[in-house]
């Protein structure tokens, strides 16, 4: 999944991204947390207005069922496990997570 983050104002701190896929259930089924560029780039070196280019991979089961899967987004402190929040057109998100749209539908050969 390959993100695309601007920073409003230079972060205060280094936060932790999560890409996470959930199944047609609902259920977490996998993800990828980590810091921004694989490391490299810890938010803290961001500076006001900078675009930066995160990408995260995500290793899915074999034994996963063909159906609607949907992937959140977001940012957490490592530290604490809070998440920050997250919102859109001034209005709070759920979860504290972006839901990428459309969802993505899983085939199996």
């Amino acid at each position: 999944v390959s993100l695309f983050w601007q920073a409003e104002k230079a972060p205060s701190r280094d936060y932790t991204v999560f890409v996470h896929l959930y199944g047609p259930a609902g259920n977490w089924v996998a993800g990828a947390d980590g810091q921004p560029v694989y490391g490299e780039y810890p938010m803290g070196q961001w500076t006001k207005g900078e675009i930066v280019e995160d990408i995260h991979v995500i290793v899915l089961d074999a034994a996963l069922t063909p159906g609607p899967y949907r992937v959140a987004v977001g940012l957490y402190d490592l530290a604490t496990g809070q998440r920050l929040l997250a919102e859109l057109n001034g209005k709070l998100l759920p979860e504290n997570a972006f839901y990428l749209q459309p969802n993505v539908d899983l085939i199996t050969p």
